[in-house]
This record gives C-alpha cells, structure tokens and sequence, in this order.
C-alpha cells in the first residue's frame, strides 16, 4: 500500500467515525425514550473498528520505520567499510613505499619491480590524483636504471608498464611517463 492510499484510508476512518458519532447522537437527541441495547451495540461496534484501524495504522508504520532505520543503518555500515577501506589502502600504500626505497637503495630491480605492481593496484582503488602524480617519480627512476637490469627483469618492466595503463584516466604523467615507456620498449 502506497502512502498516498493509507491517509485516505486513515482519513476516510476519521471520517466515518465522526459520521457514526454524529448519527448516533441525532438518533439518541430524537428517540424519547432511554438508549437500547442495539444503540449502545452500533457505537461500540464502530469505535471498535475505528480502534483496529488506528492499531492497524501503528503497525503498519512501526513496520515501514523499521525498513527505514534498517535501511539507513546498512547505508551508513557500507560507507564506513568504504571509509576504512580507503584508510586501509593508505596504510597499505605508505607501507609499501616506505618498502620501495628501501629496495631502491639495495638496488634489488625484482622486488622494486613486484612491488610497484602491487602499488598500481592500490592506487587504483584510492583513485587519488595526488598520490599517483607523487608515484610517477618511482617509475621514471626505474626506467632510467633499465640498463642495469637483466633480461627477465626487462621483461617484467614490460608487464609492469602494461599494468601502468590503469593509472593514465588519474594522472596526465603517468600518461606521459607511459608513452615514454612504450616507446622505449617498442623492440
């Protein structure tokens, strides 16, 4: 039942009730002698309907308020996951970089390489500009040591730029930064 469809039913009760309460009172003014049974028995039997429609209208809203509170409960649950999520995310990323100049120091290219793939994909999910411009200097610098790397290593640069693409719609130089490195591995 659509709201619109229960006020005329509450309204149209309303109004009934005040037709039956009026009727009652002209019959009762125009009968000389004492209220009957039968009298007494219509009144009540109105009232008592009017009493179940009223009940039956708090049910029905106790109802419709708890599909309500349910529903802005579960929006706010999903937004604070989301919201934890995020934070989990920028633990996750300052983690791993703090890991990558650690590796960028060491000069060990395989896991610079493993784990920046791993730093793509969280900085997909964060879709934070700022972040990914601050990350293209990371792979600017692993390009320009390419020559210190061996074959596989190369060839894991390769796939690593492919996976790169997924941040050219956040970042204009991660576009430039692809391009570049497209070029360079064209053989």
């Amino acid at each position: 039942m659509s709201k619109k469809e229960i006020w005329k039913l509450f309204i149209g009760s309303i109004l009934f009730s005040l037709l039956s309460c009026s009727l009652v009172i002209y019959f009762h003014i125009g009968i000389s002698h004492e209220v009957t049974w039968d009298l007494l028995g219509v009144f009540s039997g109105v009232l008592s309907i009017l009493v179940t429609a009223l009940i039956g209208w708090q049910i029905h809203n106790v109802i419709f308020w708890k599909k309500e509170i349910d529903n802005r409960i579960n929006k706010i649950i999903t937004e604070e996951i989301k919201h934890a999520r995020h934070e989990m995310n920028l633990l996750v990323y300052e983690s791993y970089l703090t890991n990558l100049q650690g590796y960028i120091k060491a000069k060990d290219w395989f896991k610079i390489i493993v784990i920046q793939n791993t730093m793509i994909d969280i900085l997909e999910t964060l879709k934070n500009a700022d972040l990914i411009n601050s990350y293209a200097k990371h792979i600017s610098f692993l390009l320009e040591h390419t020559k210190e790397m061996n074959d596989d290593e190369i060839q894991e640069i390769k796939e690593l730029i492919e996976n790169l693409r997924k941040l050219c719609k956040y970042s204009d130089a991660i576009v430039d930064i692809y391009a570049l490195a497209k070029n360079k591995f064209k053989s």
